[in-house]
């Protein structure tokens, strides 16, 4: 065991941030990925949590986590929770554009958001039936590229839900490629296949994405963002679908559904989400242009409570 390793290790086991053991060893984020690697082949396991500015704290156990993952929880320290929800990259497939990641990356960064939720397909895989001209059919090295094309920043945190795309690749060969993310990126998290809970203070929202033969239950969430359809829609306030990054083709649509992703804005009144800022953000010839906005209240009575308080304030 090197002089880091063990080090690392015994400040893990009470638990630090990302930023202070980068620090304390004088390591870069790819270093301390090696090293928390080397922990985990020791047998050790880690819990992750974050909160809304970005930071992760890991801290290393040795017990087994045997079950999937059904929820995460991000620490919103703050009255509002700015993030990004972006869906359908299609990395590797015809109509891939990579590229956007690192546009949606700056965007996050001039914006002071610190968390993007990926409502899945990150990788397009290979279906020779539908796309024979898909530009890279290996899916191991469609997510090297989708971590070739997505920037690390600190204080960013991803959060991947595996769709139809990704989960083919298990049922082909058995490869997982949001563990490969994690595995290879602190700032990648993978929420499992399907659908994902989230919790924001004492509220809960859902990721979801059609998977044959799995659940995609989310009645028990205040908002569910949904992805797969490649478009943008707001279905009784209550599941949004979220738009593709990727280019699309016709498909099912009288039109070509617009490129883009959400930007989302979390108001909460004794920890109830109480209203949604949402703003469509698309791709128009590589720029990105404003497109549907919206304002949904989710709680009525709650948000004249709100609204109260802060007239009181004002006084």
């Amino acid at each position: 065991m090197t002089k880091n390793v063990e080090i690392a290790l015994s400040l893990l086991l009470n638990g630090f941030t990302v930023d202070e053991l980068e620090k304390t060893l004088n390591i870069n984020h790819q270093e301390l990925n090696n090293i928390l690697k080397t922990i985990r082949d020791l047998g050790y396991n880690y819990t992750k949590s974050f909160s809304s500015d970005g930071t992760i704290l890991i801290k290393a156990n040795r017990k087994l986590n045997l079950n999937p993952k059904e929820y995460v929880k991000v620490n919103v320290k703050e009255s509002t929770f700015h993030t990004l929800i972006i869906s359908d990259l299609h990395i590797g497939g015809p109509y891939e554009k990579p590229r956007r990641l690192g546009v949606i990356s700056d965007y996050a960064t001039s914006h002071d958001i610190h968390t993007i939720f990926n409502t899945g397909d990150l990788i397009n895989n290979y279906y020779p039936e539908q796309e024979p001209d898909t530009k890279i059919k290996d899916p191991v090295l469609q997510a090297k590229r989708y971590l070739k094309y997505t920037p690390y920043k600190p204080n960013l945190i991803y959060f991947n839900l595996g769709g139809n795309h990704d989960y083919k690749s298990i049922i082909d060969t058995g490869f997982d490629s949001l563990r490969y993310y994690e595995d290879r990126r602190i700032d990648q998290i993978s929420l499992g296949y399907g659908s994902c809970y989230v919790h924001l203070k004492g509220d809960t929202i859902a990721l979801c994405h059609e998977i044959k033969k799995s659940s995609n239950n989310t009645n028990n969430s205040t908002l569910t963002f949904k992805g797969h359809s490649h478009k943008f829609r707001n279905r009784n306030a209550k599941i949004i679908h979220v738009p593709a990054v990727t280019d699309n083709y016709k498909g099912v649509y009288e039109y070509v559904p617009l490129s883009g992703f959400l930007d989302a804005e979390f108001t909460f009144f004794d920890d109830k989400i109480t209203k949604v800022n949402l703003k469509e953000i698309l791709f128009v010839n590589e720029e990105l242009h404003l497109g549907a906005e919206e304002t949904m209240v989710i709680r009525p009575d709650y948000e004249e409570r709100y609204e109260r308080k802060l007239q009181k304030k004002k006084k």
